[in-house]
């Protein structure tokens, strides 16, 4: 079987042979591991959990009251609000009707549950009560609560608007939450903060959503939490408020549908063990590649036992940075697919970096950035086919390029690079070639040599090593060789040299052109 697939090698080159190894061991891995390990863990999606409360805080002040979306047409006429002046628009939409949309598609999110408490509370010079505390899939209800948010005038009176939902909040004993919009400055920020201080005493927690023009490093202090805070400009109102809402939930960075509330810990366990799975996988199938493409055996305990135990934990470690670097940055405008992008690319970093222990004078950094490219190119991957099939074909379409550029990218980088080699001629028609670098090449019959030799010939388990030491290209043959009357054991090897063993010829190339 092993000589049968060694035969192919010269036909696929060893970019090719390295990138279908890393894509077949990512996908199977995949598959058989940590497909199975993401749906034992999942979480279902937060029905029948705890009630919830949850007051929704709308800004009615006068500035709601411009046009920002839509074909507005200018009529010429201004008016007075507040001391500012506005310019009289017919068309468009307002601020506080893309806010009344956004609220809407709020109340129909599958991620309330029907035992969730809504309130609706308007603050503009003062605070009113629009709709108390009522369960939340009393849909139409709370679309004609929605329906009197209107005639935006007055002032940014925020303390108001905290006091009266806390107010309300305190009646009940479930969790309790504020989701504070404004578009402005509040009236009176140090009384209005000082309200949201007692709120979050009380266990009361604050998300904001916000226009470009409010004052987020105020609102930060509000919510007690920068990450709780969604600015946006005003056009694009709703996705500030699905920002917001999924903020509540747990975020994966391999998962995008819906799923319960992980938490920090154990969502990063999840992700954590799930790419350690996948870099079992890389690891061995790459290991298999580069003995494959040796003509060695396919792996030994030894190897199998530190790719598996290497690569886990460099995939583990991969997925907790990525799942790090993934959450702030989901919270922003597009940011949940440049989360993605750079936590793969993280993910594909560590990965690849992982491989320059198993491949002889492989250079740290070009496998860095063949790991990088690899983890790139698979969030594209995830993010596209995702979106078209769901996640589970996402993740695997994914981890098969991830581990793909992984492993023709390594490849491919260290055939362009500038290492010297040892060209190994199996036959007139079979070479392969190894760069030479600190780390010997071991040749001889043993198992571990990277150019296996006959035992059945004569060979000793080692009958030389060839490295590089300051600059030189040097032959070290072992001590077994004295004994068959060699009397000189070290050469230097110069550029075209070459060694015969057996039926293999060993050449030197340091010239690449």
């Amino acid at each position: 079987m092993l000589s049968k697939i060694q035969r192919l090698v010269p036909l696929l080159k060893k970019p090719l042979l390295f990138g279908l190894c890393g894509c077949l061991g990512c996908l199977i891995a995949a598959v058989c591991l940590g497909e199975v390990f993401l749906n034992f863990t999942k979480l279902p999606p937060p029905v029948g959990k705890a009630n919830q409360a949850v007051v929704l805080l709308i800004d009615t002040s006068g500035s709601m009251g411009e046009v920002v979306s839509g074909n507005p047409q200018p009529t010429g006429e201004t008016a007075q609000v507040d001391g500012k002046t506005y310019n009289i628009v017919v068309g468009g939409k307002t601020k506080l009707e893309l806010v009344k949309e956004s609220l809407r598609k709020f109340i129909r999110s599958p991620r309330l549950a029907a035992a969730d408490q809504l309130a609706i509370i308007a603050f503009n010079t003062d605070a009113r009560t629009v709709q108390g505390l009522i369960s939340a899939k009393n849909t139409s209800v709370l679309d004609a609560a929605i329906d009197q948010l209107s005639n935006p005038s007055g002032s940014t009176n925020i303390q108001s608007g905290l006091e009266a939902a806390s107010s309300i909040l305190r009646s009940v004993s479930s969790p309790q939450g504020i989701i504070l919009f404004t578009d402005g400055v509040a009236d009176n920020p140090e009384d209005a903060l000082s309200v949201a201080n007692a709120a979050r005493k009380e266990r009361i927690s604050i998300v904001a959503v916000a226009t470009n023009e409010a004052d987020t490093d105020f609102l930060r202090k509000v919510t007690g939490e920068p990450n709780l805070v969604f600015s946006t400009n005003s056009a694009q109102i709703d996705q500030a408020f699905q920002q917001a809402e999924q903020s509540i939930y747990g975020r994966q960075l391999v998962e995008s549908d819906q799923s319960g509330d992980y938490g920090l810990g154990y969502g990063l366990l999840r992700i954590s063990v799930w790419t350690g799975l996948l870099a079992i996988g890389v690891s061995l199938a790459l290991i298999l590649g580069q003995n494959i493409y040796l003509r060695r055996r396919f792996l030994s305990i030894k190897e199998f036992g530190l790719g598996t135990l290497s690569g886990f934990l460099a995939g583990g470690l991969a997925g907790a940075i990525g799942q790090l670097v993934f959450l702030p940055i989901a919270t922003l405008p597009i940011g949940e697919i440049l989360g993605r992008v750079i936590g793969w690319g993280v993910l594909g970093t560590c990965l690849g970096g992982s491989m320059s222990f198993f491949i002889p004078n492989l250079k740290l950094k070009r496998a860095l950035l063949g790991g990088v490219l690899g983890g790139v190119i698979g969030a594209f991957g995830f993010v596209v086919f995702a979106g078209i099939w769901g996640d589970i074909a996402g993740r695997l379409i994914g981890a098969a390029i991830l581990g793909f550029f992984i492993g023709i990218m390594i490849a491919l980088l260290e055939a362009l690079s500038q290492q010297p080699q040892l060209i190994v001629y199996w036959s007139t028609s079979e070479q392969t070639k190894i760069a030479i670098g600190k780390t010997p090449i071991v040749i001889g019959s043993s198992s571990e040599a990277h150019v296996h030799l006959s035992r059945g010939k004569g060979f000793p388990p080692v009958v030389a090593k060839i490295r590089q030491n300051d600059g030189r290209i040097v032959m070290e043959y072992s001590e077994a060789m004295r004994d068959q009357g060699m009397k000189i054991l070290v050469f230097d090897l110069k550029d075209g040299e070459k060694r015969k063993f057996g039926d293999i010829m060993l050449e030197i190339k340091l010239n690449h052109n």
